[in-house]
C-alpha cells in the first residue's frame, strides 16, 4: 500500500490485498515462512519533500479469535525502474 503525509488531505491506496482463512492452513502456520508476491506499479514513486511525502509499506493484519487483531507494517522505498538517460 502507499499513503501520503503532509499538508492537505492524506491519501491511502491499497495496491494488493489478499485474504486467507483458516481453511487455507488446516495444520496452522506453525512457524513456517509465508511468501507474498505482487508486481509493483511504476508510480507513484516514494517521495520525501518538505510539504508532502509518498510512503510505501507492506501491512499485515492478522485477525485472531475473540475479535482481536495484530497489525504489522514494514516501510520500503519504491524507486523508478530505470533512471532517465
Amino acid at each position: 500500500m502507499w499513503f501520503t503525509e503532509g499538508k492537505g488531505d492524506e491519501d491511502i491506496h491499497v495496491h494488493h490485498f489478499q485474504r486467507y482463512s483458516a481453511s487455507h492452513y488446516p495444520e496452522g502456520l506453525s512457524g513456517q515462512p509465508q511468501f507474498l508476491r505482487t508486481q509493483l506499479p511504476v508510480s507513484p514513486i516514494s517521495y520525501h519533500g518538505k510539504l508532502l511525502r509518498i510512503c510505501w509499506c507492506l501491512r499485515l493484519r492478522l485477525f485472531i479469535e475473540n475479535g482481536r487483531e495484530i497489525v504489522a507494517q514494514h516501510p520500503f522505498v519504491l524507486l523508478p525502474s530505470h533512471a532517465p538517460r
